[in-house]
This record gives structure tokens, sequence and C-alpha cells, in this order.
């Protein structure tokens, strides 16, 4: 947990987060918090019973995930055949963030007993006045990010309340043979997305 306004400046490396009863990775914020991930290469989460990687974002925390790299392209992330998500997210109440995600695969992951979640690859749940400032999902050049085989969504994104997401860019993504949408968006309320704003 990181809360107050504490800053973590955190990169994960060529690690393994296998077979957990929780998460494999899992980062709680609050109270305008800072988390900043800048290198996320060659780490294999799976086989985990809560989530690969799981962040519950609140109250003014500000976070930034950079998931593989490019120029030149590090080692592939394995992010599967966990439960509930592959990558879930869940940011409210002020918080601002950034994704990137290239480089990486989130297949195969299962329904588990979060009812939130439904073995998706990526699920974003973003509320009251979040927002999301950067999701940009695949690398400009290689074909080398998937969200395959999952059994709810590939990639997923349920919006409500006043949250925003005002930049979404997917280039070079598989999402195949998912349960649910390759890709879907749930918009609710006064939720506003790209061409709203």
């Amino acid at each position: 947990d990181i809360n107050g306004t504490a800053v973590a400046n955190v990169d994960f490396l060529n690690n393994e987060f296998t077979d957990n009863g929780d998460a494999g990775l899992n980062v709680i914020l609050a109270d305008a918090a800072q988390f900043n991930n800048t290198q996320f290469d060659g780490n294999t989460v799976t086989g985990n019973d809560n989530f690969g990687v799981h962040q519950i974002a609140t109250v003014d925390a500000i976070y930034n995930w950079n998931f593989g790299s490019t120029s030149p392209v590090g080692a592939a992330n394995d992010i599967s055949g966990n439960l509930n998500a592959g990558l879930g997210l869940e940011v409210t109440d002020n918080t601002v963030g950034n994704i990137t995600i290239r480089n990486s695969s989130f297949d195969n992951n299962q329904a588990g007993g979060n009812t939130n979640f439904f073995g998706d690859g990526l699920r974003v749940r973003s509320a009251m006045n979040a927002e999301i400032r950067t999701f940009d999902i695949g690398d400009a050049l290689v074909d080398n990010t998937q969200f395959n085989g999952n059994a709810g969504d590939g990639l997923g994104i349920f919006m409500i309340e006043q949250s925003r997401i005002p930049a979404i860019f997917l280039q070079n993504v598989t999402a195949a043979n998912n349960g649910d949408d390759g890709f879907g968006i749930d918009r609710r309320d006064n939720a506003a997305l790209a061409e709203d704003l």
C-alpha cells in the first residue's frame, strides 16, 4: 500500500510472479500517493488466484504504467492464466493515470471470485472523476501485443459517473478467441471518451 504523499518509482525486469494465492503483483494507492513504472520487461505473471497485476487507486493518486519497451524491444511480458484478469485496474476519486502496453501477452485468463472481472486479459474500471490521460496499447512497428483466449474480454473498459479517458490508441494489437469482446467499452452516466472531449 502507498498512501500520503509518498512517491514510488518501481521498475520490473525479468521477474516471475507465479502461482500465488492472491495477486501476482498488487498495487494499492490512496491519499495523493504516486506510483511510477517506467520499465516492465521480461516478466512472467502467471497462474495467480486473484489477478496477475492488480491496481486500486483512490483519493487523488497518480499512477503511470509502462508495460514493454521499444528501441530496442526488450524481453516480452507474459501475463497469462490468472484468475479474474491478467491486468485489472480500478481507479476512482480524482485519480490521474497513464497506461502504455506493448510487447506483452495477456492470454487465457479465467473468471474467479471477483464479480467485477470476468477472466479478462485487461479490464479497467473507472469511476467518479478518475482520468486516464493516456491509454496507448500496441507497438507502432511490431505486432507483439496480444489479448487472446481469455474467458471475458480481451480488453475491457467500464466507465461510470464523471470518469474520463481523453485518448484511446490501439495499434498492431491482436485480440482473438476471447469469450466476450475482443475490445469492449461499457460507458454509463456522464463518463467521457475521446470523442466527447
